[in-house]
């Protein structure tokens, strides 16, 4: 896998981790709102994905976490980022 590539995928992992921390989900719980398995979740966070994520994934995971899919792919603090990580923090949705 090239290092643009690889880049892309550690961004999702953390993006995905850090939103489902700040909307104090587990994998287990981010899994049943997104509709897919806990171990896939476990796949994303860890940066053990072998054949990517998909986009069906993606799109459910921001959907579960109440994000537009674009933060989970974003390398810098995009106003749109931004805008969602203030939001989150600001009232979190399962607190």
């Amino acid at each position: 896998m090239n290092t643009t590539i690889e880049r892309m995928y550690q961004t999702i992992a953390n993006n995905v981790y850090k939103f489902r921390v700040l909307d104090h989900l587990s994998q287990a719980q981010l899994a049943e709102k997104s509709h897919i398995s806990a171990a896939y979740v476990s796949q994303i966070e860890g940066f053990r994905l072998h054949k990517g994520i998909t986009c069906t994934a993606m799109i459910s995971i921001a959907e579960a976490l109440g994000v537009p899919t674009c933060v989970l792919l974003a390398q810098e603090p995009c106003p749109k980022y931004m805008q969602c990580l203030e939001k989150t923090v600001a009232y979190p949705v399962n607190a």
